[in-house]
């Protein structure tokens, strides 16, 4: 069970790596699949809890589970920084349509300078 366990996290461990890693430039898709996987991985570590009746540990987990918690924070952080990323993207968009409802036609001109085309 201790086995089967650790393994179980260091497929996490590696699946949480590949999204520090390789989150930028992947598709939604791709990111989605490894936080699935990474459940998956989760779910069966649940599994071999429920089936010992207690919650399997020793020091090997032990110290899984803590690089595991630093690699959590980390890629909290990356997530974030993402997620404010594509919160500034969609309000620029938006800011983009309302302009071309406005207006007509798309301005050309940089973003800052007012362009009136009734006058």
């Amino acid at each position: 069970m201790y086995k089967e366990k650790a393994a179980l996290l260091q497929k996490y461990y590696h699946f949480t790596m590949k999204l520090i890693t390789g989150m930028d430039g992947k598709t939604v898709e791709y990111i989605q699949q490894l936080l699935d996987e990474r459940q998956n991985c989760i779910d069966e570590a649940d599994k071999l809890d429920k089936a010992s009746g207690q919650i399997v540990m020793n020091s090997v987990i032990r110290a899984q589970l803590l690089e595991i918690s630093l690699l959590e924070s980390e890629l909290q952080e990356k997530l974030k920084k993402e997620q404010e990323r594509i919160i500034s993207k969609v309000k620029s968009l938006k800011k983009e349509k309302s302009i071309q409802q406005h207006y007509g036609e798309s301005s050309i001109a940089p973003s800052g300078i007012f362009y009136d085309k009734r006058k």
